[in-house]
């Protein structure tokens, strides 16, 4: 009596697994050589011949801009600029940032809207660490073009890889 209950047991816990693993396979589409869809990647990099180099996701709406991580050979400013039909418009803010690499947030003086593009530039310090357009020009690459990266404010950020 107690083998044919332990039998029984057994066959319930095989059907289970058994049961478990064909849901599985047809839930997540079992072993397929095809990869994966890839998720859009927001991050946007710009990298220069002197070493130069600012990352930066999407933002979300607000007075803030997150700076994932900005890389001055020298030191230097990441200033934030507004969209003007594809090129750069306004300054809205500007941070310091010390000679090497490192995340940085940038107040700036009117908020990012919902669905728009701004311009994240890096630009020399005169030596006085206090941003003035006049003076401290903005890093260029080798074809003269600005040190610049394009970014979109949007509602939900997506998920960062760890």
């Amino acid at each position: 009596m107690e083998n044919s209950k332990n039998t029984i047991i057994t066959i319930i816990v095989l059907a289970l697994l058994v049961s478990g693993l064909v849901y599985a396979i047809v839930r997540f589409g079992g072993s397929s050589s095809e990869a994966p869809p890839e998720k859009e990647n927001n991050n946007s990099e710009v990298v220069s011949s002197s070493g130069n180099r600012i990352t930066i996701t999407d933002q979300p709406p607000g007075s803030i801009v997150f700076i994932s991580s900005a890389t001055f050979a020298e030191g230097g400013f990441v200033v934030i600029y507004t969209n003007e039909n594809g090129s750069l418009g306004k300054n809205i803010g500007a941070k310091y940032f010390r000679d090497g690499t490192g995340p940085g947030d940038i107040e700036l003086s009117e908020p990012l809207f919902l669905g728009s593009e701004y311009f994240a530039v890096m630009h020399r310090d005169n030596g006085n660490r206090v941003f003035d357009s006049e003076v401290d020009s903005a890093y260029s690459q080798e074809d003269g073009s600005v040190i610049s990266v394009k970014f979109k404010v949007v509602e939900t950020l997506p998920e960062q890889k760890l």
